[in-house]
């Protein structure tokens, strides 16, 4: 995937990437497996089922607006 190029040209160590997407069927599981923090964003009426997790792929936190990703972070 891209985003796992770019991290490795950077060359941070994982838990210094923070990955916030919505459909827990496909989105962590690479994030996870690198190491990186996962956030689930959860709104009414979103299209993706919030309880639907691949293998691997439940987030770490789930939120319902990207306002609540300070206090996830620590800023």
């Amino acid at each position: 995937m891209a985003f796992e190029r770019v991290a490795a040209a950077i060359g941070e160590p994982g838990d210094r990437f923070v990955y916030v997407g919505d459909n827990p069927f496909k989105d962590f599981v690479a994030p996870n497996a690198m190491g990186w923090t996962t956030v689930q964003i959860v709104r009414d009426g979103g299209i993706h089922d919030a309880k639907r997790v691949a293998e691997s792929g439940a987030p770490q936190h789930q939120i319902t607006s990207l306002m609540a990703l300070p206090s996830i972070l620590g800023v």
